[in-house]
């Protein structure tokens, strides 16, 4: 392996950051106080985030500030100022999900590197073409990807790709998703996701049934753990492996960064192997699993085994089953061994779970009695979880959170008489010196060697470790042991100042771009309706008010469309193809086809769903020419930068209101030719993961089904086969 393999690290504050550094992680991710996807971590304010670039880079590690949300307008209008600091401070990246805030940072800060989000659903280089061109350096791909096809984005692309390899998965693809935004106000693409995917629903079930046997969470995936593709991602051309959890702990971020980057450097040692990478992902599974770990989309799509639908959080580790219950006291046999402090945990009759705390250890095979409350609730066969591992908490703290990582550096110290006392400080090729009060003859005592050594090597509450240390020095001088340590401490002082501080010039602010305002008029107003089966669309043909049709992608499925495109076209209406909501490679080929068979004169415009089939119209731009191009509510303009730079493209480009967006908001954004959803029921989610296939069996067919959830609300769940997502 001869390219340096970046583990990538999050951190939601300063103590996790200070972790991952010591655990070894090549660059860390953070958020602002503002404008993050995580706005519940604890986040850096302007002050802290510098002392995090700081700090990181003393320490030779990347600093990469995340801007993954969508902004409204007055928001972007603040963007200067709050990005401003940490450029000039020398930030390495920044990470974003809105084309806007891509657009305007570009213009603004054109020396920031620019990362694209998984929130903006990158899943075909049509749409990180776009990006690239536009002076993106690095593609987080939709985590749905298989190996093969991030193989194929990076070949086509020549960008760097980073990967997510560890920690929560998203239900659906990242930056698609309204769930939480349309259930609670919480919108996921404005960092406040509430998480409704980890709550139990029913499908297809009356009130009396919990769910799937017994198994409710039907949106809730395991967490990824991808320690046995890494070879495979590597080869595929993979730059950084991205450890999810800007709201978790250190303990997690301790034994996720260390366990990584054990991982890479097995690979180029050549001491990679099953069994090696089986002993860590034992370890993580200590720190944090649901019902174990899932490699994630990496060889395609997956069904049932990717999901944890009977528990929504930390299963913990087996241990073994219960075998004896007594009054006050439970038995079983120790699958593995115990460690005194360990938290276990069963469950009990009425759906509860009971925890307990082991007062002694066990060695694997022996048999263990705990003293328990609720017995008369507890059940002979009930498997009984390690759900803290003491002696593991215990070695991560000591390891590496209560252990900074400190920097090898090598002292010279120069003590001539008559001259000023020198010190110079070694790191990387950083050579630092210093000089100090004048050296003496020593009239009674010399300065031993001795003395002069241990001054300069106490090092103990700086970033420093002295790995070695020269000194030149003649044997009849003096100096002030006082003069001695303030030269150590200048000498420290100057070296941190080298390493940490990276700075920018500064940049004159340049204002958002405004479009020019359009008055609409009572006559460009329109009713359209939208298809997604011949039923709805012999209604809709009776009402000569609708003047547009828009066919979904479930209509384009056989050979029969095509007449009915002509026969919407022949009632006088206008016909806008909707693209898939996904476009991966697979999918543009399948659409491509199906306009292959199509005459110019079928249909009137194509809308487009996200930055990848947007990229497509682009690429493929002399054929749409003549047609409307609209942007869906999904290809989201929430500031006037954002359809600025849509319109770059096509002038006369047509949006869908952003969904999320008040009328105050949308007012802001100055746009003409406004399409607005006024009624219907709204997409909330779209997932390569199928329903179907997870509680039955894969059907091939477009199904529809009803999911309920705890308060009785239902929502229909659409399989859309043949290009094989929900």
């Amino acid at each position: 392996m001869s390219r340096q393999i970046e583990v990538l690290a999050p951190a939601g504050s300063m103590e996790v950051l200070r972790t991952a550094i010591s655990a070894g992680a090549d660059a860390v991710y953070v958020g602002g106080v503002r404008f993050g996807a995580r706005a519940y971590a604890d986040n850096f304010d302007e002050e802290t985030l510098v002392s995090a670039i700081q700090y990181a880079h003393l320490h030779d590690v990347k600093l990469y500030l995340t801007v993954n949300t969508l902004f409204v307008q007055e928001e972007l209008e603040q963007l200067y100022d709050f990005l401003k600091r940490p450029y000039e401070e020398g930030l390495d990246a920044v990470i974003v999900q809105d084309i806007g805030v891509a657009a305007y940072i570009r213009r603004q800060f054109p020396k920031l590197p620019l990362h694209v989000s998984t929130q903006m659903t990158i899943a075909n280089a049509t749409g990180g073409a776009l990006l690239k061109e536009l002076g993106a350096v690095r593609i987080v791909p939709a985590r749905e990807l298989s190996i093969a096809e991030l193989s194929e984005l990076k070949e086509r692309l020549q960008l760097e790709i980073e990967v997510f390899v560890h920690g929560a998965l998203c239900y659906c693809y990242s930056g698609q998703c309204l769930f939480s935004s349309m259930l609670g106000g919480r919108s996921g693409n404005r960092g406040r996701c509430a998480q409704p995917c980890r709550l139990p629903y029913q499908l297809d079930s009356d009130e009396n049934t919990t769910g799937y046997h017994g198994e409710p969470y039907l949106l809730s995936p395991k967490d990824l753990c991808a320690l046995d593709y890494l070879p495979q991602l590597i080869a595929a051309g993979v730059d950084s492996l991205k450890i999810e959890g800007r709201m978790k702990n250190s303990s997690y971020v301790a034994a996720a960064v260390s366990s990584y980057k054990k991982a890479v450097a097995a690979i180029a040692d050549g001491a990679y192997d099953s069994a090696f990478v089986s002993g860590l992902k034992k370890q993580m599974a200590e720190i944090y699993n649901r019902g174990g770990f899932t490699d994630g989309y990496f060889e395609g799509y997956r069904g049932r085994g990717m999901m944890s639908m009977a528990r929504p959080n930390h299963a913990g580790v087996r241990l073994g089953e219960i075998r004896k219950i007594s009054k006050g006291t439970v038995t079983f046999l120790a699958e593995a061994d115990i460690g005194r402090g360990d938290v276990l945990e069963l469950a009990l009759k009425d759906g509860s779970k009971l925890e307990l705390t082991s007062p002694l250890d066990y060695e694997k095979g022996s048999i263990v009695c705990l003293n328990a409350s609720k017995t008369k609730l507890a059940a002979c066969n009930t498997t009984v979880y390690r759900t803290k591992n003491a002696a593991w908490l215990k070695y991560l703290t000591e390891q590496y959170i209560e252990n900074e990582k400190k920097e090898k550096v090598k002292i010279e110290v120069i003590l001539k008489k008559h001259s000023p006392a020198k010190m110079y400080m070694i790191y990387q090729g950083s050579r630092i010196g210093v000089q100090g009060e004048m050296v003496a003859k020593a009239e009674k005592q010399p300065l031993t060697r001795d003395i002069v050594l241990d001054k300069v090597s106490r090092l103990g509450n700086t970033p420093f470790i002295a790995e070695d240390i020269q000194l030149d020095m003649e044997d009849d001088v003096f100096l002030p042991v006082k003069a001695l340590n303030e030269l150590r401490r200048m000498a420290v002082e100057s070296m941190t100042l080298c390493l940490s501080s990276h700075p920018r010039e500064p940049v004159e602010r340049i204002q958002p771009k405004t479009p020019p305002v359009k008055s609409p008029q009572v006559s460009d107003f329109c009713l359209s309706a939208y298809c997604c089966n011949e039923a709805v669309l012999d209604t809709v043909l009776e009402f000569d008010e609708i003047a547009t049709v828009y066919l979904d992608t479930l209509f384009m499925e056989d050979i029969r469309a095509i007449a009915e495109l002509r026969r919407i076209k022949r009632s006088g209406k206008s016909v806008i193809l909707c693209t898939p909501h996904i476009f991966r490679r697979d999918m543009q080929k399948l659409f491509t086809d199906f306009l292959s068979r199509l005459e110019p004169e079928d249909y009137d415009g194509i809308m487009a769903r996200t930055m990848d089939s947007f990229g497509f119209l682009v690429e493929q731009k002399q054929n749409f020419r003549q047609k409307r191009i609209i942007g869906d509510a999904s290809l989201y303009a929430y500031n006037a930068e954002a359809a600025a730079y849509y319109r770059q493209y096509f002038p006369d480009m047509e949006f869908v209101m952003p969904r999320e967006l008040s009328f105050e908001k949308i007012n802001a954004l100055r746009l003409p030719n406004l399409i607005c959803d006024i009624y219907g029921n709204q997409p909330v989610m779209v997932s390569a993961q199928c329903m179907q296939r997870n509680v039955d069996a894969c059907s091939r067919k477009n199904i529809l089904r009803r999911m309920t959830d705890r308060k009785h609300v239902g929502y229909d769940v659409q399989s859309v086969c043949k290009y094989c997502y929900n």
